[in-house]
This record gives C-alpha cells, sequence and structure tokens, in this order.
C-alpha cells in the first residue's frame, strides 16, 4: 500500500508544470493536487481469514521436507542363536560350583532309648528319647516341684492400709503415697484453690495466691514476681472501699 502512495504522488508530482523563473509554486495547489490522487486510490479490501485447513499444505509440505532431509537408517543385523547360546553357556559356566547337599547315611537307637542319625558329612544328630522305660516317680515329682518353685509368685496388690495422704503448697497439693512390700508408688494431686498469703512482698507467687495491696484484695492468673497493678498476672477481686467520713457531733 505504502509503495503504491509513493507512485502515484511521484506521478502527480512529475506532472507538475515547470515553474517559471522568478515564480514560487504555490503549496496549497500542491497539497490539492496529491489529496485528489490519493481518493482515486481504490479502497484496500479486508484481509481474509486463514484458517487451520489453509495451513495443512504448508505444514504438511514443511514435514515432508524435513523427513526427507532425515538420513536414512541402516539394515539391522541378524541374531545368530548359536551366538546366544554360547554367551549363555559362557555366563553359566562362569558360576561358582554349589555345595553338597547332606542327606541321611544311618540311623539307630541307642541304649538309652535315643533316637541317632549319621548324616553324609559325618556329623551325628540326636533327636531324642523314642523308646519309652520305667519312670521314677520321685525323680518326676522333684522335677515338678522344681519347675513349680521356679514360677515368679504373684505380688499382693495394694489395700488402703498402705495408703499415706499428705499435702503440700499449703493445701493446693495432694500427695497420695503407696507402700507394700518393698513396692512404693505416689501420685500427686493438684487442687485449684485460692490460698491467702497476706499483704504483697516482693517475691515468688503461685497461681491462685491472693494478697492484699493497696487496700484491694489480688488473685494471682499466673505464677509471677510481677507487683499487683502492673499487668495482666493478678486480678483484682475486692477493691478498696471508701475512707469513712468523720462523724459531725
Amino acid at each position: 500500500m505504502a509503495h503504491l502512495i509513493e507512485e502515484t504522488v511521484q506521478r502527480a508530482v512529475a506532472a507538475l508544470p515547470a515553474p517559471k523563473d522568478g515564480e514560487s509554486v504555490d503549496p496549497a495547489v500542491v497539497r490539492g493536487m496529491v489529496d485528489e490522487a490519493v481518493a482515486a486510490l481504490p479502497p484496500p479490501s479486508a484481509p481474509e481469514a486463514i484458517t487451520a485447513e489453509d495451513l495443512a499444505p504448508l505444514i504438511e509440505e514443511t514435514v515432508q521436507r524435513a523427513v526427507a532431509a532425515l538420513p536414512a537408517p541402516k539394515d539391522g543385523e541378524s541374531v545368530d542363536p548359536a551366538v546366544v547360546r554360547s554367551m549363555i553357556d559362557e555366563a553359566v559356566a562362569a558360576l561358582p560350583p554349589a555345595g553338597d547337599g547332606v542327606g541321611l547315611a544311618d540311623a539307630l537307637i541307642d541304649r538309652s532309648g535315643e533316637l541317632v542319625l549319621t548324616l553324609t558329612d559325618g556329623s551325628i544328630r540326636k533327636l531324642g528319647q523314642v523308646v519309652g522305660r520305667d519312670a521314677d516317680m520321685a525323680a518326676l515329682q522333684r522335677q515338678l516341684q522344681e519347675m513349680v518353685d521356679a514360677i515368679p509368685k504373684p505380688k499382693d496388690a495394694f489395700s488402703l492400709d498402705d495408703l499415706s495422704v499428705e499435702s503440700a503448697d499449703g493445701g493446693r497439693t495432694i500427695r497420695l503415697s503407696f507402700s507394700a512390700g518393698g513396692l512404693s508408688k505416689s501420685f500427686e494431686l493438684a487442687i485449684p484453690v485460692t490460698i491467702y498469703r497476706g499483704v504483697w512482698r516482693e517475691g515468688q507467687y503461685k497461681a491462685g495466691d491472693a494478697v492484699t495491696w493497696a487496700g484491694s484484695l489480688w488473685i494471682a492468673n499466673e505464677d509471677t514476681a510481677a507487683k499487683p497493678d502492673t499487668g495482666e498476672s493478678w486480678q483484682l477481686a475486692v477493691k478498696r472501699g471508701r475512707d469513712a467520713r468523720p462523724a459531725n457531733l
């Protein structure tokens, strides 16, 4: 489109009459002629939409050229079964030889009535008594008694007579202790109670402790060493009352 406009402008300029000596060309006249030439140009047509079907031949041709440029593969070589068999035989031959298995060579019952086996490697295995004999009841009784005596005796359970109760931490903690037969076991139970500790003094207080400070009663929300009314560690329980007015006599 640009080259068409440029060509039209050049023809329009060439058609201009040569200026006379001493006379200048009027720019307005030139612009009018250019406008007329541009207006005479045919309007450009709307571009056509390109679809996938339009691009298909171009894509196919490009792919065919790319495939044709690939080097042709060489023919593969056939595998000789004899060669494969030879390779397998060599691999099997390289395996270490398996050890000889152990079998049964002989069996007999000795004088004590036990079955005795002799194996092919020369070893002997006794499988225990297989022929019965008269039992010695006294010996059997002793063996049974020894087995019963070897069973650990059950330990007696704790009873209330083995229980002792103690209080700690001003009554806030209860300790239960059991002791019997050389064994002992103890448990502690924490009881959430408020314990009055008097007027606040510098030191460590536990959650639930109550103190008097500035005429008011404060209860500790947590273990703390802070002074009441200085943070969230203390909670105001009872606020100080107003001072009494003097009586008018």
